[in-house]
Parts: structure tokens; C-alpha cells; sequence
């Protein structure tokens, strides 16, 4: 049981790490540090992508696959919108 509880406690930590990088991402978008936005954007949906839970199934991994796609595609939106083409998938 003591296993679980620690895995809990790691999982909130990230958690709590993700959402202060994305409040990172916005403060420094905020204030036109585009570069260093970008980067704690990433990390944030890195962190919250990943989730230590201790025991991992199929399921588990299709929904970071998802996850990951959606990001990636979202991002890639972005970037089309706002230089106007990006590299074939």
C-alpha cells in the first residue's frame, strides 16, 4: 500500500509542476518572451502528458499516443497560422 501512496504523491507533483509551467508560459507570453514560452508550454504538456502511476496498460498508452497527437497537431496549426506552412506530418 505504502507503494501507491508514494506513486499518488508523485503523480500531484507533477500535476502541480505542470500547471506552474503553464502559468509560466503565460507570463512570459505575456510579456513577449515568445522562446521561453513556448519551452515552459512544452514542458507543462509534457508533464501532464506523463503521469507516473506506477503500472502501465494498453489503454494507458493509446491515451498519451492521443494526447501526444493532439499537442502535436495543435501545434502545428499554430505554426501554420502564424508562418504560413509547415513540413509535411
Amino acid at each position: 500500500m505504502k507503494l501507491m501512496f508514494e506513486f499518488t504523491q508523485i503523480a500531484s507533483a507533477f500535476l502541480t509542476e505542470s500547471k506552474l509551467d503553464l502559468k509560466s508560459a503565460k507570463l512570459l507570453f505575456e510579456n513577449g518572451i515568445y522562446s521561453r514560452a513556448i519551452y515552459f508550454a512544452h514542458q507543462s504538456s509534457e508533464k501532464a502528458i506523463w503521469i507516473p502511476s506506477g503500472e502501465y496498460n494498453e489503454d494507458d498508452a493509446r491515451e498519451a499516443i492521443r494526447k501526444a497527437d493532439f499537442i502535436l497537431n495543435s501545434l502545428m496549426e499554430f505554426i501554420v497560422s502564424n508562418l504560413g506552412n509547415y513540413p509535411e506530418k
